[in-house]
């Protein structure tokens, strides 16, 4: 039981807180929403949801006024995850968005001054938010492959790591982590200290060569947090529900610092989303024909980029990359907001989104 002081300690913590090649595709099952600007700036599915989730929406408008039901709803997502993925429902934590579960990560290894390790650039939420509980934040800048640096990252834990946070694959570059390397990283420096290891984009690298979940290791027991998300493949951003998977005991170490609940619509349309084997399917296929339409039109452009194993891509504007988003604003394409000084990332639309992209380059260069 909390004492007071324990009680108000955590709650000022949670307080701080060339034209494009257009090779066949499959027919859509949705249509994407019309809107006035192409969003090819935060990595949304522009398909999702899908339609069976969508008519689970609509049968359940209703309880939109009810809180969550923790057995029913939250115990059965859990459930569901659980058996998806070979683990007990002990094992899974779920989060307003896997951006939840790397607040509460951060708060439960960063406070009171835990060291974090991360690369550089990497997605920064959860090192971001360890350094408003006064972490220090040890980066370590990307191999020239754009890997995560694994020798350079292990010599930088010490006694006061906390946690050690990689992003597979990375965001903003779009590029894996070599899957055995990767491994025995994760199951040498667990023995040392935790590893986090944000697989928010798993669903796209999925199959992929070089490439593999981490999530055996928590079935090992090993002293790893695999965290994932419905905003990305299941087009749920706008509902928040993302999750970790973790040895139970990192699980409830989670779990405590938990700051809300997730709402019931979400719930109930990632049960159905992580049902939906087609929509998942399709979904993969459709990002992987605009992924090569891109690569061709960057190459055509003479434009440097990483190789994407996501749903964007990592792209070198050089010295212009302002003027170049500027640009692609003026006629209603956005790109992501400054990554690094010569950088930008660009999301993956529809192929017609793609199209209006590639008949602007010519003129944006």
């Amino acid at each position: 039981m909390l004492s007071r002081r324990q009680w108000l300690k955590r709650s000022a913590m949670a307080a701080a807180a060339a034209p494009l090649l257009r090779p066949a595709l499959p027919s859509s099952p949705v249509l994407a929403a019309p809107e006035e600007a192409i969003r090819l700036h935060a990595n949304e599915n522009p398909y999702g949801p899908s339609e069976k989730v969508r008519a689970v929406l609509r049968d359940n408008l209703d309880a939109a006024r009810q809180y969550l039901d923790f057995e029913e709803d939250l115990g059965g997502l859990r459930a569901d995850l659980a058996a998806r993925e070979g683990l007990t429902p002990e094992h899974v934590v779920i989060g307003a968005g896997s951006g939840a579960i790397l607040c509460m990560a951060a708060i439960a290894f960063g406070r009171d001054a835990g060291a974090i390790v991360a690369a550089e650039p990497t997605f920064n939420m959860l090192p971001y938010y360890a350094a408003q509980f006064g972490a220090p934040i040890r980066r370590v800048p990307l191999t020239d492959a754009f890997a995560h640096d694994l020798g350079a990252m292990s010599r930088r834990v010490t006694t006061e790591t906390r946690l050690v946070y990689l992003c597979n694959p990375n965001n903003p570059t779009a590029t894996l982590t070599d899957a055995a390397a990767l491994r025995d990283f994760c199951t040498s420096t667990a023995a040392r200290v935790p590893v986090f290891v944000d697989e928010a984009y798993h669903e796209y690298a999925e199959g992929m060569p070089g490439y593999a979940s981490m999530v055996p290791l928590v079935a090992a027991g090993r002293n790893v947090i695999v965290s994932r998300t419905f905003s990305k493949l299941y087009g749920l951003a706008g509902l928040r529900i993302g999750y970790a998977l973790a040895r139970p005991d990192l699980a409830q170490r989670l779990r405590q610092w938990r700051m809300g609940i997730m709402n019931t619509l979400g719930v109930r349309a990632a049960r159905t989303a992580l049902a939906d084997d087609a929509f998942r399917t399709y979904s993969r296929q459709q990002n992987n024909a605009v992924r090569t339409q891109l690569a061709a039109t960057l190459d055509a452009h003479g434009l440097r980029h990483a190789p994407s194993h996501a749903n964007f891509a990592y792209v070198h504007l050089g010295p212009n990359r302002r003027r170049f988003r500027e640009k692609l604003a003026e006629r209603g394409l956005l790109v992501t907001r400054l990554i690094d000084g010569e950088w930008v990332r660009i999301s993956f639309g529809t192929p017609a989104q793609m199209n209006r992209l590639a008949d602007a380059l010519p003129e944006v260069l």
